[in-house]
């Protein structure tokens, strides 16, 4: 029998830079790097509840904002994904409660905005994953009408097709493997007291077909995840979404192909953590939710499976959820607005990772 030694250890070595702060408190936003360097801020919802549609962009070089132009239609909790050509496609959102369905790409060479085909019907809190082919796939959400198939982008056609595939999920992951989309926990209600999903499964990006796989060790909805080489780990998350704090889980999985194994602990419990690659394939995992009152968690954690090593980090400079995450050109992580549990804020951050992440 082999047992599994993870290292769970302070950083060090990391460190945190308060930026110039945005021009407006949001939450709930998108926060795209270019590949021009810069980063483009999209949406959110603001300190007074209104859903937004201004746009900032942001210079490391020169740590500045400068406003950029509206999108047609506010949005928050959307998607906002690089594609092969360097321009940004913008998916879906909500204003208040209802999901809006309207697609639009951002080109960073004229710093304009057009429309594009619109999804079969709106979504909310999806997942929007860019494959190696060019095209992008969105999947489950809150969405309006019910039972939605993953819809998928074609920049050669400029379009949409929709798979006929029961997905109907929300708060979920879904990472690619070198043989599909695997999606990975979430609910399939946006019911207060929904539970969480144990169930996997691997979405066929050539066809569509959907297979079963096996479950996680603990069922997770508002969970982080990333993939690595032929696996793939989930962190955190919560068993239900009633806001129970003894639901919150520190816990992390891995997969390995075929089969779901506990992979360790973060340093803190918390629902809806920002996770973003860093060095050749680890991650770090910022704030999310703690439970307790829908508090903001500051934990960051550094992981990497190829120790595999899990590291406790400097805690952001306050507590954030609904914040949104963009690595720089330059290696570090910028952590844009987000709530404290009460107010959105304008605050952006910069965190430099421990050196052999660098």
């Amino acid at each position: 029998m082999t047992t599994l030694l993870i290292l769970l250890v302070a950083c060090g070595g990391d460190r945190w830079e308060t930026l110039t702060p945005m021009s407006i408190a949001r939450t709930g936003h998108s926060a795209t790097a270019l590949q021009d360097g810069r980063v483009l801020v999209v949406g959110g919802t603001s300190s007074g509840g209104e859903t937004l549609r201004s746009t900032q962009l942001y210079d490391p070089k020169s740590d500045t904002w400068t406003d950029g132009p509206n999108i047609a239609e506010a949005r928050s909790d959307h998607t906002a994904t690089v594609l092969g050509d360097g321009r940004v496609l913008v998916v879906g959102g909500r204003v208040g409660n209802v999901p809006v369905k309207s697609v639009f790409t951002f080109d960073p060479e004229t710093d304009s905005f057009t429309e594009e085909q619109s999804l079969s019907r709106g979504r909310s809190s999806h997942t929007a994953t860019f494959l190696g082919d060019g095209r992008l796939v969105v999947v489950g959400g809150f969405v309006d009408p019910l039972a939605p198939g993953p819809e998928v982008w074609d920049p050669d056609t400029l379009s949409w097709t929709e798979w006929d595939v029961p997905l109907q999920r929300t708060d979920h992951v879904a990472m690619v493997l070198r043989d599909g989309l695997l999606i990975a926990g979430g609910r399939d209600s946006d019911e207060s007291t929904a539970p969480a999903l144990q169930s996997t499964a691997l979405l066929d990006l050539t066809d569509g077909t959907l297979t079963e796989l096996p479950d996680m060790v603990a069922p997770r909805t508002g969970l982080g995840g990333a993939s690595f080489n032929e696996g793939a780990l989930v962190f955190a998350g919560a068993t239900s979404n009633s806001g129970n704090p003894s639901s919150v889980m520190p816990s992390i999985e891995r997969f390995d192909g075929t089969s779901w194994s506990g992979f360790g602990t973060l340093s803190a419990a918390r629902t809806s953590p920002l996770v973003i690659g860093i060095g050749e394939q680890a991650v770090a995992v910022f704030g999310g939710v703690l439970g307790t009152d829908l508090r903001a968690s500051a934990a960051v954690d550094v992981v990497d499976p190829s120790g595999p090593t899990i590291l406790a980090g400097t805690d952001m400079p306050d507590g954030r959820m609904g914040a949104a995450a963009a690595r720089l050109q330059d290696g570090r992580v910028l952590i844009v607005g987000g709530s404290d549990g009460i107010y959105p804020h304008t605050e952006v951050w910069a965190w430099t990772a421990p050196k052999p992440w660098r």
